[in-house]
């Protein structure tokens, strides 16, 4: 392998998780010079043409993948939304009911995560999803799920994840998510504390070491100890 294809594949997979489409056209185009078959670099490719309203261009990126790989999951579900969905121009996008928000993945030490969901969504749900897309996180009982804007849950937190951020929005800590990476059997988002209690000054909403310790440093708060009401449509 070219020793600069690592730093090109960080390179584009950053451009796109910044949204700067043409950046990452141009990264991957570059990618494909020294790899022209790369399933995955050809499927960032098309999805960069679509961001960018190039549809044709990324119904024929996604058509080579599936001439390589027809069983391609990514590229079957991108290519019929494209032949199902208008065409998008920039003035549809602005006019668009769910305006897609800007995330920053810019990492902070003790306000920022990446984490692996769990309970994954089926894969047609998977398929459907993008990077950079925003998340919301759904606090239930003794967990916290993910949902799209549009409703639908996508994965669970992972127990011990969950655990602490569950007291730690209890005691008036809020967050805001986003899809950081997507794979066929993984979801990984970007977590960041966007207002911190004033109770839980000087606190980190995710510590670097041992989370032991850390729950004693909390504030003790019996509100804060009781599950959250569970929803009649969750089970």
């Amino acid at each position: 392998m070219n020793p600069n294809l690592p730093d090109l594949i960080n390179k584009s997979i950053k451009a796109a998780l910044s949204q700067s489409w043409t950046e990452a056209i141009d990264l991957n185009l570059h990618i494909l010079q020294h790899k022209p078959n790369d399933i995955p670099t050809l499927n960032r490719l098309a999805k960069a043409y679509e961001k960018s309203y190039e549809p044709d261009k990324a119904k024929k990126t996604y058509q080579k993948v599936l001439k390589l790989d027809r069983f391609n999951n990514i590229a079957i579900s991108n290519l019929s939304r494209i032949k199902k969905s208008p065409p998008r121009t920039p003035s549809s996008d602005i006019t668009n009911s769910h305006p897609q928000k800007t995330f920053s993945f810019i990492e902070e030490p003790g306000k920022t995560k990446t984490a692996s969901l769990t309970k994954l969504a089926p894969k047609q749900v998977i398929n459907s999803l993008d990077t950079s897309q925003v998340v919301i996180l759904k606090p239930y009982r003794r967990r916290i799920s993910v949902f799209t804007t549009q409703g639908t849950c996508i994965g669970s937190l992972p127990d011990d994840l969950s655990r602490y951020l569950l007291r730690l929005i209890k005691l008036g800590n809020k967050y805001e998510a986003a899809i950081r990476n997507i794979s066929r059997s993984q979801i990984e988002i970007f977590i960041r504390e966007i207002h911190k209690s004033k109770r839980l000054k000087g606190l980190p909403s995710f510590p670097l070491k041992d989370t032991k310790n850390y729950f004693a440093l909390l504030p003790t708060d019996p509100i804060a100890e009781v599950p959250l009401e569970l929803p009649e449509s969750e089970t």
